[in-house]
């Protein structure tokens, strides 16, 4: 609008009229890093090297290779990070001071690797001709000669200065052509980037930077104490990780031991998620009432208890005791977690931050299978107490959640906590004001409780958030995770073997749904991550087929331990993460609880129901199990793709009036 009542070109030559009057703006000063030292060091580096490969005591350390290659290597990759890092710091002074275009900039960046290349095609040659210390002597020359080369470079030869002595001509000797001599060269720049883009540019960098400290005020989306928080939180998701993934590599042992039989074993195994359908029932009242941390306090006691009981019983009561107290403990923790996460971090990499959830839910369970092929399951349950201890040591150093204090009228201490977690030099007030309008706007809607969760505005985001967890659950994720011993020994494939590759492709897959959350959006990676699983299904099914035809026993091994990688691969992508993340995301604060509450439920019961029902399933057909997971998994991909909505880089309080205002 204000583009439109000016004027379009005039606004923009206005714009820039009051930006050129400013040359000595220290714009972006934080980025102001000296190229001028940066290129002394290097060459100082350079030289070093230089003076290194003369030193005479160097032929007698040649004779220990270490002592011989250290002291050059460490300095040689500090000239070599230097030298690719040099163009990004130096980037806005080199285009400033020598006049460049950005496509020239981007060839001045690129030209190191051709150089690079050059250097690669002659390097083999030159070490074999003059030797490796020669060749080392060679290469830190040309850097010497390099570096003071760019340093004294100077500004590319323009015709502007000819511009200017030429108009004088024609207006006269004592013309002042100063004024018209501006409006050309504002009139080109215009025309070289297209006016209406220009003017946008300016007018946003204008209001983003009210005080020409553009660089200054750059939101500070990841603090240190919003990574620190982050950790201790994803502490808990580390130890739901070790709990889940605990009775797959102490199964064969606690039944030795205890001298249970399968059935027992599968009620141990399914009592977990009893006490989880607990926790979550429990899980928002007691994160709304006590905080989150206080929430993740009392769980993490809850778990320590349980691993106790585990460790130290005799039979088969006190396991189930212990376990399912680390059950109640975790269910807590699968609520709490995620939300807290939600509510500290900005927009800009919640997701990223929250999916953390599921990297550490996925490392727990990948050390255990990985631990517990190696010491015995009482041992494994003590180690399992040390990620909670880590936890709880580390909430005492931790802000509570801010979005909580503004819903408990703590106003002070909510603008003191949002303070501590965005920096002490970062501007808060918008963010805060929009916390409060939406924090007050819910108070006076009232409090909803499980019988309000089926009203109309709410209805759409229930049935997203419990329909991924319906699906998540009843894909078979229990049945991968807490029988992956038995499904191996089953098909002929080693279990430790089986368990430790299942392990690493957790991890990796995890890490790589952390990367791409924030960048793909949650909906492609959900699409991938439910097709996969799908297709894992198939292929476990499809081998046991073949042995029930008695085929190759190889190609039944090989294409269980592809269906069994597939499914989990693909299942901690995004299926094991993302449906958190989107249910701390869709519900409003006010529904949070119940809504919150419902959606753990049904996640634990869909977790106990196919953890205690597989054994079962399996002795009646294991084709017919897992190709009925398949079909379950591929009804979730379409539900995902016609309901699941994107919440990419939107704030919690957009996606939530989005949500409520599509049922409206």
């Amino acid at each position: 609008m204000e583009i439109v009542n000016i004027g379009e070109e005039e606004f923009v030559r206005t714009l820039l009229v009051k930006e050129r009057a400013n040359p000595d703006d220290e714009e972006c000063k934080r980025h102001g890093q000296n190229a001028a030292f940066i290129v002394v060091f290097s060459t100082l580096v350079a030289a070093s090297l230089w003076v290194f490969c003369f030193w005479d005591g160097s032929k007698y350390v040649m004779n220990a290779v270490f002592r011989d290659c250290f002291p050059y290597l460490w300095i040689q990759n500090i000239n070599v990070i230097v030298q690719i890092g040099y163009s990004s710091p130096a980037e806005t002074e080199i285009v400033d001071d020598l006049g460049i275009s950005m496509v020239e900039y981007s060839l001045f960046a690129s030209v190191l690797t051709i150089g690079g290349m050059i250097g690669a095609v002659l390097s083999g040659r030159v070490a074999d001709i003059v030797g490796l210390k020669y060749a080392m002597r060679i290469s830190e020359i040309l850097c010497i000669i390099g570096w003071p080369a760019v340093s004294f470079s100077k500004a590319k030869t323009s015709r502007m200065e000819e511009f200017e002595a030429t108009l004088p001509q024609p207006r006269g000797r004592h013309a002042d052509i100063s004024e018209e001599a501006e409006h050309i060269k504002l009139n080109m720049e215009i025309v070289n980037i297209g006016e209406e883009e220009f003017g946008r540019t300016l007018l946003v960098e204008e209001r983003a930077n009210p005080d020409d400290e553009e660089c200054e005020g750059h939101d500070q989306n990841a603090t240190f104490m919003v990574v620190f928080s982050t950790f201790v939180a994803v502490c808990g998701s580390f130890v739901f990780g070790t709990a889940v993934g605990y009775s797959s590599p102490t199964e064969i042992g606690i039944m030795d031991d205890l001298g249970i039989s399968m059935v027992e074993y599968s009620l141990y195994a399914s009592v977990l998620a009893i006490g989880g359908m607990i926790g979550a029932v429990l899980s928002g009242r007691v994160a709304d009432l006590a905080g989150r941390k206080y929430a993740m306090g009392i769980s993490e006691i809850l778990c320590i208890i349980g691993w106790l009981a585990q460790s130290l019983s005799k039979n088969i009561l006190w396991l189930d005791l212990g376990r399912f107290l680390v059950g109640c403990g975790i269910g807590l923790l699968s609520y709490v977690v995620p939300v807290y996460v939600a509510e500290i971090t900005s927009k800009d990499v919640r997701g990223s931050f929250t999916s953390l959830n599921q990297l550490m839910i996925g490392i727990g369970k990948a050390v255990t299978f990985i631990v517990g092929s190696l010491v015995s399951w009482r041992t494994l349950a003590l180690i399992g107490i040390m990620p909670c201890l880590l936890q709880l040591i580390g909430l005492a150093f931790i802000p509570e959640s801010p979005r909580w204090l503004a819903k408990t009228g703590r106003m002070e201490e909510f603008e003191a906590t949002l303070q501590q977690l965005r920096g002490g030099h970062a501007d808060i007030s918008q963010e805060a004001e929009d916390i409060k309008e939406y924090t007050e706007y819910l108070q006076r809607i009232s409090n909803d409780g499980f019988r309000n969760l089926f009203q109309q505005k709410y209805v759409y985001s229930v049935i997203v958030g419990v329909g991924l967890m319906v699906f998540q659950q009843f894909g078979g994720l229990n049945a991968f995770t807490f029988y992956a011993t038995m499904i191996f020994e089953s098909a002929g494939f080693p279990s430790k073997a089986g368990t430790i590759a299942a392990a690493v492709v957790q991890i990796v897959m995890t890490s790589l749904g952390v990367i791409l959350i924030d960048k793909s959006g949650r909906r492609p990676l959900l699409l991938a991550s439910s097709a996969g699983t799908c297709l894992g299904c198939v292929f476990t099914g499809f081998s046991f087929f073949l042995q029930d035809l008695h085929s190759g026993k190889e190609l039944v091994a090989f294409l269980v331990l592809v269906g069994v990688l597939v499914f989990l691969g693909s299942f901690e992508l995004a299926m094991g993460g993302i449906p958190w993340v989107i249910m701390s995301e869709i519900f409003s604060i006010n529904i949070k609880v119940s809504a919150g509450s419902l959606v753990t439920l049904v996640s634990w019961f869909g977790s106990w129901a196919i953890a205690y029902t597989f054994t079962f399933l399996f002795e009646w057909s294991s084709v017919g199990t897992f190709f009925v997971f398949a079909g379950i998994c591929a009804a979730g991909t379409l539900f995902i793709a016609k309901l699941v909505p994107e919440t990419k880089g939107r704030t919690l309080e957009e996606i939530q009036k989005s949500v409520t205002s599509r049922q409206e």
